[in-house]
């Protein structure tokens, strides 16, 4: 067996875990500085291995975690051991030894599992790990301890490895018991010196006793006698009073039948009366809603009637008067379009005429002038060259006017062509506007928007009604609820407020966490007729509260919830633990099992079956009784008194009025209801949204169509403000035609004069002057024109004031009618011509009146339910009346029942206070006669036949001979037989004492030889071992070990005897005062020097000699050295090594050192590095721990030379 693998973690300063496999069975060096921590690596073997940390306080296990980091709480360390020759008594090829620590705790585990510390050292100690030689790990100081060690103490070492510790141990509570032994036997004898002095005095009051007993005895037959005589009496007295109290006792239970089904019946009663009032109050909810509902249709038809008439009324007056002021505008039209009509030939006439006047005047005007000119000039020049000038100049501005004039002429005549094609061309706009304003219609948006209108509506009476069916619903759930609330506060007195608080909170978890596989409680889930409900709620008991489920694990998940939330108890049943068991029901008719009277559903019969399989219904208690005790099931009556399969009987009266099954049953119920109820109410809430939803949506498509229509509605107008500008653009621009053709024809007219002028100037220059005279023709023309000229003027002012009148009038006309009647027209015409108002309209119309019809008829429908409804109303009122009259009836049966049952109650009281009596004093005189104790044979018969007074005189007789003794010791005879008894029982309890205390003088004895001879056998062998190795390490010197003693005699001759005699010296240990090593380092012969007068190396070595000398007489497994040779001189080291090395080949050794002496001759090397406060180790090379100790020592000498 050796170390194969240690595992430290959080240990001083191993704070990670460290792993330091493949140990080397032989031998192991582990290098390091000083500090790194290699002693708390053999600390951490110690702290597993030793009983170096015990009883430690909270600052020492706080000393011993690693202190680098807060983290860190708890430090464990594992050594693991190769147990391939079984030397640990573990069928393992491995054994893994853990020791953890923390502030509050120290646990030691093996192979994993949790072991006490006592435990794993007798674990140890069976492997070879001497509890009294703890050698096999030997600490820094351990050595430096020895050398400086006093002689005594060197001797202590030697009593300690011979174990004398133990056997000193054992003398100590050896010693304890002899002392104790002793105490006992002092107290013995002095009881037995009291007892032997009782017993004498005692002896001479026994004579006077028999006498006093012969007459008590007698007194005691003649006591027996009359108390005997008297209980008889007692007895007859009590009988009678028990048949008594059975009869009445009979009466009473018959009342408490009639009351406990009087009971019931009122139950059922108020069960019936609560059943209508919950129909009334639904029928009052209905009624509400339904005369809600008739006040809604009955407002609906008045408005809707209302919005009939008004729709007719207004159809009515907006055809009659529209269409009136319509043929009134056209009739105006008309006459006034005619009358501008027969002006306008009339007019056209005159202003030609006055054209032709006009051209005419200006004609004979010009003509006028130039006569008058050409008379003139010849006045005016005095030559024809002065006359030419003058016309030459004449006719040169007449050019000029003329080319003027062609030029206004021909611009006029451009705006003429200009004028008609705008005509032409705003003509065409109108057409085209007309036929985009025909082309906008807004019936159809009209109409569609009415559509709309129509369906809002429609969803909107549609809400109304969920709205109505939501409340009659929300109505009904209250009442639900309320009804479910009565039951549950009577289901609640039943059973303790854990319990509702669970049930209460598994079906919130249930619900929270969506939970499968939970059916309820035990008793909602089963059916039971009426007969056999009272057994099933006895032998259910709580029972029936019980949680049935699919699996344990469901049942584990709701009671995690239960404790972490504190929200009660629950039973659960989980269905997979239960198993189907075969149960043998008695047969015969006066029994039938419980289970075959249940109807469960099959998945749940193993749970039915546990609860109620072992229980059968018997016709009565005593043949309950009788087929359980030959059976082992539990019986029950239909009463419900139960026998148990143990033997208990149970029963007596029980309230029938309220039932953990019903109250269950009427919970589901209401639940079903509930969830029913729930359904449609979030059914109603979801059309509701959806009715929402849907009239959002169409009012949105309302105002998107109004905004359609009204977008129509403008285009329309717009297109016909626009055809109106161009008819006005039109009208202007034939103005415009008209005045420049009369600006055309007048300039014309100027042209044609000016033209005829200059021709007449052009001839006047051809002329000759003398000859610039009128002609007679030209005078004559001349006189003509002048007095035509005037008529002609005359005639033109006639017609033009005639043209200037009628023109005002046919334009006043024209304008009235061109900006007045035709607008007036068209508005009225597009009035009365809206045909699809009109269909709007009746469309709303035959809406309102089948929405009035559909109304009319609801309404009547509604009444009929109403006369239902109060039918409905009067029958459950008067149901409900003769359930009172029945219910008061029954409460006066109780009452008069109850009254009965108290006259019964005070009977039975007087009985039963006569009973308690006769039987108080029955049993003080059998108290007494129990007090006389045993009779003789003839106290039974001596005195029958004898009267009672005459027993009653010797009674007194022999009771005045017995006050003469009244002064004896009445239980002399008992006490000299009980101290007789006492004195024999310390008598055999001295000579046990005697006999043990024998027994521990030759343990004691036999202990202090034992000791004696280990201490001698061992430091035979230490001091042989000794010398051994002190020889193998000094091959030139020679080494003892001397035992002092306190006598004269000499160490050396003493030493001497105890190796020569071995086991047969029988000096006491107590005579030992020390141990001493001598040795001599140079010679075999020369005279040998105690350990004080060696040097500090030579101290070690002998030290080291002494420890390999224990462990040679006490071998262990393996070894632990910390550095051993650091006080040793060279030549020592090497030789320790070796030694060291050639005990490796029989056991393990793990060695520290900075030498390398012991690493030139071990297994394996290991290295310990240092670093941020935390310690590792690890496998390194030979050369890696010879390089790690030169360096090591190189420093050293650095530091020694500085």
């Amino acid at each position: 067996m050796f170390i194969k693998r240690i595992v430290i973690q959080g240990f001083k300063s191993y704070k990670n875990e460290t792993v330091i496999n493949s140990f080397s069975p032989h031998h192991n060096v582990v290098v390091g500085r000083n500090g790194s921590g290699k002693s708390n690596f053999f600390a951490a073997i110690r702290f597993v291995l030793s009983d170096a940390y015990t009883n430690m306080t909270r600052q020492e296990r706080q000393s011993l975690i690693h202190e680098g980091s807060s983290t860190v709480m708890s430090a464990y360390v594992e050594i693991v051991f190769d147990n391939k020759d079984r030397r640990l008594p573990v069928n393992k090829d491995e054994v893994r030894i853990r020791r953890t620590i923390g502030m509050q705790k120290d646990d030691y585990s093996l192979n994993g599992k949790s072991s006490l510390k006592a435990d794993i050292m007798n674990f140890l100690e069976s492997a070879g790990f001497s509890r009294s030689n703890p050698y096999y790990i030997v600490p820094q100081g351990r050595i430096t301890a020895i050398t400086n060690s006093k002689d005594s103490e060197k001797l202590d070492l030697l009593k300690e490895v011979a174990g004398a510790t133990v056997f000193e141990k054992k003398l100590k509570e050896s010693n304890k018991e002899m002392n104790a032994a002793n105490k006992k036997q002092e107290q013995i004898d002095e009881m037995l010196s009291y007892i032997n002095t009782r017993l004498s005095d005692l002896s001479m009051e026994k004579e006077n006793l028999k006498v006093f007993e012969k007459y008590n005895t007698s007194k005691k037959v003649l006591e027996f006698n009359l108390y005997d005589r008297e209980i008889k009496s007692l007895t007859q007295q009590i009988d009678s009073v028990e048949n008594s109290y059975s009869d009445i006792l009979q009466n009473s239970n018959a009342i408490a039948e009639d009351l406990n089904d009087g009971e019931i019946s009122i139950k059922n009663l108020e069960d019936k009366l609560t059943e209508y009032k919950s129909q009334r109050k639904l029928l009052e909810i209905e009624s509400k809603n339904n005369e809600q509902e008739i006040a809604d249709v009955l407002s609906a038809i008045g408005a809707e009637k209302a919005e009939l008439k008004s729709i007719k009324l207004e159809l009515a007056s907006a055809s009659g008067e529209d269409s009136l002021k319509l043929e009134h505008a056209k009739q105006k039209l008309q006459k006034k379009a005619e009358k501008r009509d027969s002006i306008h030939p009339k007019l056209q006439k005159l202003t030609k005429d006055s054209q032709e006047i006009s051209s005419r005047l200006e004609n004979m005007r010009s003509e006028q002038r130039s006569l008058l000119s050409k008379k003139g000039r010849g006045r005016q020049f005095k030559t024809k060259q002065q006359r030419d000038d003058w016309l030459e100049t004449e006719i040169q501005r007449l050019n000029n006017s003329l080319t003027e004039k062609k030029n206004s002429l021909a611009s006029l005549q451009n705006t003429e062509t200009d004028i008609h094609k705008k005509i032409s061309d705003l003509e065409g706009e109108k057409k085209q506007l007309e036929i985009d304003s025909s082309q906008i219609s807004e019936s159809q948006a009209e109409k569609e928007l009415y559509d709309l209108k129509v369906q809002c509506t429609a969803l909107i009476d549609q809400r109304k009604s969920l709205w109505r069916e939501e409340s009659r619903l929300n109505s009904v759930l209250q009442t639900y609820k309320d009804e479910k609330s009565k039951v549950e506060e009577d289901l609640n007195g039943m059973m303790s407020s854990s319990i509702s608080k669970g049930l209460k909170s598994v079906k919130d978890i249930v619900d929270n966490l969506s939970l499968e596989g939970v059916y309820g409680t035990l008793g909602e889930l089963i059916d039971v007729s009426d007969k056999y409900k009272t057994a099933v709620e006895v032998v259910g008991g709580n029972a029936l509260f019980d949680v049935i489920v699919d699996t344990d694990r469901t049942a584990s998940l709701i009671m995690e919830q239960l404790a972490t939330k504190k929200t009660g108890r629950v039973t659960f049943i989980p269905l997979n633990r239960l198993k189907q068991r075969t149960v043998h029901y008695p047969p015969g008719g006066d029994s039938v099992p419980l289970i075959r009277k249940i109807a469960y559903d099959d998945s749940l019969e193993s749970a039915v079956q546990h609860v109620f399989g072992n229980t059968v219904v018997a016709i009565s208690l005593e043949r309950g009784a009788e087929i359980s005790k030959s059976t082992g099931l539990s019986a029950v009556t239909l009463d419900g008194d139960r026998c148990n399969n143990n033997g208990v009987l149970t029963g007596g009266f029980r309230e029938q009025a309220k039932s953990r099954v019903d109250c269950l049953k009427s919970i589901n119920k209401w639940d079903s209801d509930i969830t029913t109820v729930d359904e449609k109410l979030r059914e109603i809430k979801n059309r509701i949204s959806e009715k929402d939803t849907a009239i959002t949506k169409i009012n949105g498509n309302i105002n998107q169509k109004r905004k359609q229509y009204d977008s129509i509605l403008v285009e329309k107008d717009l297109k016909e403000t626009q055809v109106s500008e161009v008819e006005n653009q039109l009208n202007m621009s034939k103005q415009e035609v008209a005045t420049t053709e009369t600006q055309i024809k007048k300039l014309t007219s100027s042209i044609d004069l000016l033209s005829e002028q200059k021709h007449q100037y052009e001839t006047e220059v051809k002329t000759d002057f003398e000859s610039s005279d009128l002609l007679d023709s030209e005078e004559e023309k001349l006189s003509t024109l002048q007095t035509d000229i005037p008529k002609v003027q005359k005639q033109y002012d006639s017609i033009s004031g005639e043209l200037q009148s009628l023109e005002m009038d046919y334009s006043s006309l024209d304008s009235e009618i061109k900006e007045m009647l035709i607008p007036l027209v068209s508005r009225l015409t597009k009035i009365v011509s809206k045909s699809h108002v009109s269909e709007v309209h009746s469309m709303r119309v035959s809406d309102l009146k089948s929405k009035l019809e559909d109304d009319e008829k609801r309404s009547q429908e509604l009444d009929t339910e109403k006369k239902n409804i109060k039918s409905k109303v009067d029958e459950l009122e008067q149901s409900m009346s003769e359930v009172e009259k029945s219910r008061k009836t029954a409460d006066e049966n109780q009452k008069s029942l109850i009254q009965k049952l108290a006259i019964y109650s005070k009977d039975t009281d007087k009985l039963l206070s006569k009973k308690v009596t006769l039987k108080t004093r029955r049993d003080e005189l059998n108290k007494k006669v129990n007090d006389l104790g045993l009779l003789t044979d003839d106290a039974f018969t001596k005195y029958e036949g004898v009267e009672s007074k005459a027993i009653l005189d010797e009674l007194t007789k022999v009771s005045k001979e017995l006050k003469q003794y009244s002064h004896v010791n009445k239980k002399a005879l008992e006490q000299y037989i009980n101290f007789s008894k006492q004195r024999d029982s310390l008598v055999s309890r001295r000579k046990e004492l005697d006999k043990g205390k024998s027994s521990i003088e030759e343990l004691m004895l036999v202990l202090q030889k034992r000791k004696n001879k280990a201490i001698i056998q061992t430091f035979k062998e230490v001091a042989t071992k000794f010398s051994e190795v002190f020889q193998e390490l000094v091959p030139a010197g020679v080494g003892n070990l001397i035992l002092q003693k306190k006598n004269d005699k000499s160490i050396e001759s003493l030493t001497q005897q105890i190796v020569e005699e071995g086991d047969g010296t029988e000096i006491s240990s107590d005579q030992y005062v020390g141990v001493t090593i001598v040795v001599s380092f140079n010679s075999k012969k020369d005279e040998q020097l105690r350990l004080e007068q060696l040097s500090g190396g030579q101290k070690s070595l002998c030290a080291l000699a002494l420890i390999f000398a224990i462990q040679k007489c006490d071998p262990a497994p393996f070894y632990l050295f910390d550095e051993i040779d650091a006080n040793l001189d060279e030549q020592y080291r090497t030789a320790v090594a070796n030694l060291v090395h050639k005990l490796s080949a029989h056991a393990q050794f793990i060695c520290t050192t900075f030498r390398k002496e012991m690493l030139d001759v071990c297994d394996k090397f290991y290295g310990v590095m240092f670093n941020n406060k935390v310690s590792t180790i690890a496998e390194i090379s030979k050369n890696e721990a010879l390089n790690f100790v030169g360096d090591l020592q190189a420093e050293h000498v650095n530091s020694t030379d500085a």
